[in-house]
């Protein structure tokens, strides 16, 4: 419909119909029908009209064309109706002689014409009467009734080129808005109507931001290239939006890609002004396998849609397996949860609790790595018998901590079996060569035994393949006013356990557990680094742990959150009561205090997930204002489910005035912004619907009248013809000679005043004359003066439309910049606020942990001095982990090698000591050895990065590599990637300049001299010389061309198109329209060919030089899919 194809619409709509028969659909067809009745009517009228100025009275073809333009004047056959209204105008011309009593003539039928609001006919009107005198007043309306055709035309050709572009259709409805202002005709409303419909039918957007990584991935630039290869994933749902225009907002916002993971207000404004509905946000974890997490999110209101989640063995798994991750995203919540049930159901792996056993000797060198140990189950834990009161019964902060001695009679059996997992995931991991993994491991079994020499061996050879940390990036550009450099502090880490279930499974179905942690775990991920469920449940698997037995038993908890580095566990229960109850507890791991507290009721699964962010916020928020957030939480209930209510019972407009007034309050409030958002959505709906259901009658009222009359008009000008054909056969051939001569005179007056047009600059005046006269004589002399004409209207609509685009890009960038300035300085504002909040409270949380940690450092010391030494190790392991320092460090070391001595005898610690000495003595060279590859690592790199700069490519590769054959990180492979992409850019940006110089150098050749010959060819008859064309007018040669490249492409034939462009812009150098016509026809020869580089950059030069080109933005697209 919006290229005007209507047979082919209207078989679309006849398989709509057979699949679904409404209403609505044959509102459609009718529509469809009755265009290509006007259509067929329209073009069979001007033919009548043509025959009767050929043989019959030019006054009754003039008055039928006025009466053509009035029904037909907003289609495409309003250009020719005109020509034909010029041509019977010039010949009643020839036969009357009094220009006063023309030119009164012509006024009247210009305002009865205005009476009827036929533009078309009143501006031909005006232009006639001008034809026989000048009038200032009749001038002025003559411009004012062209400028209001103008500005009709332009923005219905600026609203067909922006209606290419889904995103794109708001504009296209306001450009034609302003058509109507300007004349508003029957065709500007239906496609009013056709657009809107449009809008309403689009596709929400989607797309991905760059993935956080959380340690070495194994692939080059792995969060951007994960992004990339998720993003065409989504295309059967949604329209996708680039990820270069979410770079290019947030470059413009001085946003970095972290930023919207953890800031709603940020990810609000990048949608907006990207124009995306949903962003894909995730996370890798390389750990004992690759955990890949990702979440939905609506950005209009921050509401998490979905999560899913992958785990793989390797980092070319990823990959592949990336659709999967889409189709969890884009699953319901019922279908999520049964989804869960199945991977419970269905494991991969058993994971059995471990087995005490002696350890395996420390591994070396050289054997061959083993498969990964996936830490990772979808089966989760037994809940225990974990009851809310289990929960409630847990200390606040501050409050009084268990004893030490207590601590450390109880975590032997949890620490026997952490003691086997540590070394068999560090052992594993070094044979794979993850070395800082592995140290990790190591480490934590140490302090669990710190008397196995073998654990310090194997410490001791993995610390020596750690690698240093990359050196910074080398200054390429000297920034005067830098920005201020924002020093993020490290997240604190948490795990989210399965919420419990106390209610019926007819409401809260299998899999609503595990539905519900992941949700509350997208709302913690800004504030947290969230530890993955599924390596949590392995852990608790392997240690034999319940839900129950980390929420109360503090051995256990301590341990399982020392094996994950966590800081937190968060606790969830869900009870039913006519409803749900749902709490919600964040239990710090070693003081075993609430650190943070929630508590709602909702009504069903759905009230949950809007109220998820509610929820999550309470628990961030000091435990002290619990009787504040409580009846918060109750005001928020009572509004949320008032608005549900009302959407419910179809009262949008209350809806949307209800959420507002709830925002007022909480302006940030996901659940209100939702339902705003969704009452919004069927407000406008509903008023589409009926405004379409009003119009659809009017329109039928208006269209039946529309048909009489154009049944009526097609009458007419069939009765016109056949009179006309008839006085043709019974003219002699006098009358015939005078016919002929009065169609002369008429020519030759259409000359006239078309040169006079062409000498006042007013080309498409000039034009139509001469296509007037060329319709009454299509002499040599007329042609050529048209296409002249022609070619000087085009380019100077041609100029006047860059003109007008350049004035409309500038108001444009004029607006964006005014909201790019409104956008930063808000969402500097927020982040500002953001990070004194953040600051106060994590002031406030190390002054706590500190107080704690001191505390803790004093009893070590009291049961030092009474010979209890495990006591004190337990008391300064906790100490560390709450306030980690050199001096505690220092503390517990001691109390460790304490703990040691006393469980060994005399002569076994004389053996301890002399293998440690040898050790000491192997550690002393083998650190030498690892201090020698860390310096030439970090020289390599640091040299590759400057032979980069300095764009010695293959010097960088070199460097990366000897790099790599010393540590394999991801910062080699960036830079290695990074460097042959350059590398690739450079050598195709040389061989087009290389290609470039072959051509000049071949057009700036002579041909060779002929050597002289002895022998003389035998004598040929003389020819004539053949007489050189005339040099063409350099304008009409140009428009020629672009006509002729404008075919060539419809065939597919670029290379002909190609060189027509080329030809062109010889005439008018630095042309737009041939200069972005040529590389479009470029890119799509290169498209063609698979040759995606090469269409990018092609589509790339388009885009510079027409930025709204359509066609260029759809075919850069496809270069960069690859298809």
């Amino acid at each position: 419909m919006a290229d005007k194809k209507y047979t082919e619409a209207l078989v679309s709509l006849g398989t709509a119909k057979a699949a679904q028969n409404n209403e609505r659909v044959q509102q459609e067809i009718d529509k469809v029908k009755a265009l290509i009745d006007q259509q067929i009517s329209a073009q069979q009228t001007a033919q009548d009209i043509k025959t009767v100025i050929n043989e019959g009275s030019p006054e009754d073809a003039a008055n039928l064309a006025t009466t053509s333009l009035k029904q037909f004047g907003g289609t495409d056959t309003a250009d020719s109706l005109a020509s034909l209204k010029r041509e019977a105008d010039a010949l009643t011309a020839t036969q009357q002689q009094d220009t006063a009593g023309r030119q009164a003539h012509f006024r009247q039928e210009a305002q009865a014409a205005l009476a009827e609001r036929n533009l078309r006919a009143a501006a031909i009107a005006c232009e006639q009467a001008l034809q026989y005198g000048d009038d200032p007043g009749l001038r002025r309306q003559f411009d004012d009734i062209q400028g209001s055709l103008n500005r009709n035309d332009e923005n219905r050709k600026r609203a067909a080129e922006l209606r290419r572009d889904p995103a794109h259709l708001e504009d296209a409805i306001a450009a034609l808005q302003e058509a109507a202002r300007a004349w508003d005709t029957v065709q500007v409303r239906e496609e009013i109507d056709l657009y809107t419909l449009a809008l309403q039918k689009r596709r929400e957007a989607i797309s991905v931001a760059d993935f956080e990584i959380r340690g070495d991935v194994g692939i080059p630039f792995a969060g951007r290239t994960i992004a990339e290869e998720l993003l065409p994933a989504f295309r059967p749902r949604f329209d996708l939006v680039e990820r270069s225009q979410i770079s290019k907002v947030l470059d413009e916002l001085r946003l970095e890609a972290s930023s919207l993971a953890g800031d709603d207000n940020c990810q609000r404004e990048v949608g907006r002004l990207a124009k995306v509905r949903y962003l894909v946000l995730g996370s890798v974890t390389p750990l004992c396998g690759i955990t890949v997490n990702a979440r939905l999110v609506d950005v209009r209101s921050g509401l998490v849609v979905q999560t899913a989640k992958m785990v793989v063995r390797t980092p070319e798994e990823i990959l592949r397996s990336l659709p999967q991750l889409a189709n969890q995203l884009l699953m319901t919540d019922e279908q999520k949860c049964a989804y869960e049930q199945q991977l419970i159901q269905r494991p991969a792996v058993i994971v059995e609790p471990v087995v005490i056993a002696p350890l395996p000797p420390p591994p070396v060198f050289g054997q061959p790595p083993p498969p990964p140990i996936i830490a990772y189950t979808p089966c989760p834990p037994p809940v225990g018998g974990l009851v809310a009161a289990d929960l409630n019964a847990l200390p606040l902060p501050g409050g009084a901590l268990l004893s030490a001695q207590f601590v450390a009679e109880r975590e032997g059996p949890v620490k026997n079996r952490l003691l086997q997992v540590a070394v068999s995931l560090g052992d594993n991991l070094f044979r794979r060569g993850r070395y800082q993994e592995a140290h990790r491991h190591f480490e934590l079994a140490l302090n669990i035994a710190p008397g196995e020499f073998d654990l310090r061996l194997r410490l001791d050879r993995c610390r020596a393949q750690l690698p240093p940390p990359p050196p910074p990036p080398l200054p390429t550009v000297v920034i005067v006013n830098p920005p201020p450099v924002i020093v993020v502090a490290p997240r604190p880490r948490m795990a989210v356990l399965n919420f419990v279930i106390n209610a019926d499974p007819m409401h809260a179905p299998p899999g609503f557990g595990e539905w519900a942690a992941d949700h509350l775990a997208s709302y913690f991920a800004p504030s947290y680094q969230v530890v993955d469920r599924g390596e949590l449940f392995w852990y608790m698997g392997r240690l034999g742990l319940s839900v129950r037995d980390v929420a109360v038993d503090v051995s256990a908890r301590q341990w399982l959150g020392r094996a994950l580095n966590v800081r937190y566990f968060a606790f969830g229960i869900v009870q039913q009561t006519a409803s749900f109850n749902v709490t919600t507890h964040l239990v710090d791991v070693e003081s075993g205090a609430q650190h943070g507290l929630g508590s709602i009721h909702v009504q069903d699964q759905q009230e949950l997930k809007l109220r998820m962010a509610e929820l999550a916020s309470q628990v961030r928020a000091n435990p002290a204002d619990k009787a504040r957030i409580g009846q918060q939480a109750q005001e928020n209930e009572r509004q949320l489910n008032q608005v549900r209510q009302l959407l419910k019972a179809g009262q949008t407009a209350q809806a949307i005035q209800a959420s507002q007034e709830a925002l007022k309050r909480q302006p940030n409030n996901v659940a209100m912004l939702t339902l705003l958002n969704q009452a919004q959505q069927q407000d406008r709906a509903a008023a589409l619907a009926q405004a379409q259901q009003r119009e659809a009658e009017q329109r039928k009222a208006q269209l039946a009248a529309l048909q009489r009359q154009q049944a009526e008009l097609a009458r007419a000008a069939q009765a016109a013809r056949q009179k006309a054909q008839q006085e043709a056969a019974t003219r002699d051939e006098t009358s015939r000679r005078a016919k002929e001569q009065q169609k002369l005179i008429a020519y030759q007056q259409l000359l006239t005043q078309g040169q006079t047009a062409l000498r006042q600059q007013n080309y498409q005046l000039a034009a139509a004359r001469f296509q007037s006269a060329v319709a009454l004589n299509a002499g040599a002399e007329g042609q050529r003066l048209l296409a002249d004409a022609r070619a000087q209207a085009d380019l100077s609509a041609k100029q006047q439309a860059d003109a007008l685009r350049a004035r409309q890009a500038a108001d444009v960038q004029r607006q964006h910049e005014a909201e790019l300035a409104r956008a930063r300085a808000q969402v500097e504002e927020q982040r500002r606020q953001r990070e004194a909040q953040e600051l106060a409270q994590r002031n406030a949380q190390e002054a706590r942990d500190q107080a704690a940690a001191a505390k803790l450092a004093d009893e070590s010391k009291r049961l030092l001095s009474q010979g209890k030494v495990d006591a004190a190790v337990a008391s300064l392991q906790s100490a560390r982990q709450l306030h980690p320092s050199k001096d505690m460090d220092a503390l517990l070391n001691q109390a460790l090698e304490k703990s040691a001595a006393a469980k060994q005898d005399a002569k076994a610690r004389a053996e301890q000591a002399r293998l440690m000495a040898a050790e000491q003595a192997r550690r002393a060279e083998s650190e030498a050895v690892a201090r020698r590859n860390r310096d030439f690592y970090t020289a390599a790199l640091q040299q590759a990065q400057q032979a980069f700069v300095a764009k010695r490519y293959d010097q960088a590769i070199a460097r990366y590599q000897e790099a790599d054959k010393l540590f394999h990180t991801d910062a080699v492979l960036n830079g290695l990637r990074q460097v042959k992409d350059a590398q690739a850019k450079d050598q195709a940006l040389a061989e087009m300049a290389r290609q470039k110089q072959i051509q000049e150098q071949k057009k700036g050749q002579t041909p060779p001299v002929q050597p002289k010959v002895t022998m003389l060819p035998p004598p040929q008859p003389k020819t004539p010389p053949r007489p050189q064309p005339p040099a063409p007018n350099a304008v009409a040669y140009y428009a020629k061309q672009i006509q002729a490249a404008a075919a060539y492409e419809k065939q597919q034939k670029y290379d002909e198109a190609m060189a027509a462009y080329k030809e062109a812009l010889r005439y008018v150098p630095n042309d737009r329209e041939a200069t972005a016509g040529l590389h479009l026809a470029g890119g799509q020869k290169a498209l063609k060919a698979k040759r995606f580089i090469d269409a990018a950059k092609e589509f790339q030069e388009v885009l510079k030089v027409s930025p709204n080109n359509a066609e260029a933005a759809n075919g850069l697209k496809r270069a960069k899919q690859g298809r």
